[in-house]
């Protein structure tokens, strides 16, 4: 998509101008259609907060049809982030008991815990951008 950028400045007292307002003229593919600009997503012109995008996305079959994808791969990924904070916190729990610390079990725990947090925004966000294009697909009555 392509979008324009406004700058709304106001004149001060002192001669200086302030910068006030910043406006987008997003143009996709028209103005039900869903697009984004930095970390905020629009439909049409208007901002939709996180709670509203996933409300959107979930009212629409074809995009609440990929958005079932995310739920299959956090039941998927929930087990090795569980094995993984076990693995990192039974460590820490035996250093706090006076024990010697296991590094390598507390090791093995991060690795787990850090690539599952890692694999699950990346997926989060491929699923969100197939989903988005999912909707807008639908909206503008095409085929994928």
């Amino acid at each position: 998509y392509s979008y324009s950028q406004t700058n709304v400045v106001t004149q001060l007292g002192n001669g200086f101008i302030e910068p006030t307002e910043t406006r987008y003229n997003l143009a996709e593919n028209g103005p039900d259609t869903l697009s984004k600009l930095a970390k905020t997503y629009y439909l049409g012109t208007k901002a939709l907060s996180k709670l509203d995008l996933m409300g959107l996305l979930k009212a629409n079959p074809a995009s609440a049809k990929e958005l079932k994808k995310a739920d299959t791969w956090g039941y998927v990924l929930m087990t090795p982030a569980i094995v993984g904070g076990l693995l990192f916190g039974f460590p820490l729990g035996q250093a706090a008991g006076g024990k010697e610390m296991n590094w390598g079990v507390f090791g093995v725990g991060s690795g787990l815990v850090a690539g599952t947090i890692t694999a699950s925004v990346l997926i989060e966000v491929a699923i969100k951008k197939k989903a988005i294009k999912a909707y807008n697909n639908s909206v503008m009555g095409r085929q994928k």
